[in-house]
């Protein structure tokens, strides 16, 4: 794993062939912080809502939140971090979303990835422990990770 923090657009890496990674809720409300941008360039609830179903939130309060979707051509990685909108994920959760996006990586050969400070604008995570588990995660990969912040 290649780890990078840069002070730096992180739309950007998009247009250098980076899939770019956020968190959401199983609920899909993509309404607030940083995904509602991600959902306002790449209309990201309509893919969602097709592949799992109109429906398929309902019936996720029953599992736990931690895990990843791939929106294939556009290049973006969903991390589903909790249930509600409303609710905060945990360190268990990003975890679990973390070693999925890594298979997905690795079944798909992705080596390229861009993301902000995941979980610690609206979701209140601190970011040294998200790093620490990002860095632990990746350790084994070849994987190219840039986290960018302004």
């Amino acid at each position: 794993m290649n780890y990078l923090e840069i002070n730096d657009d992180l739309f950007k890496y998009h247009d250098k062939g980076y899939h770019l990674v956020h968190c959401i809720s199983a609920d899909f409300k993509l309404g607030a912080g940083i995904a509602r941008e991600f959902e306002r360039r790449f209309n990201l609830r309509e893919d969602l809502l097709y592949a799992f179903g109109s429906k398929w939130y309902l019936e996720y309060d029953e599992k736990l939140p931690g895990d990843a979707f791939l929106h294939g051509k556009k290049r973006i990685i969903d991390l589903i971090t909790k249930t509600r909108y409303w609710h905060k994920p945990t360190l268990y959760s990003m975890r679990r979303a973390l070693e999925k996006m890594k298979n997905g990586c690795e079944k798909y050969n992705i080596k390229k990835v861009a993301m902000p400070k995941i979980g610690c604008g609206l979701d209140k995570l601190d970011w040294l422990d998200v790093s620490t588990l990002i860095k632990d995660v990746f350790k084994d990969t070849q994987i190219n990770i840039v986290v960018c912040y302004l």
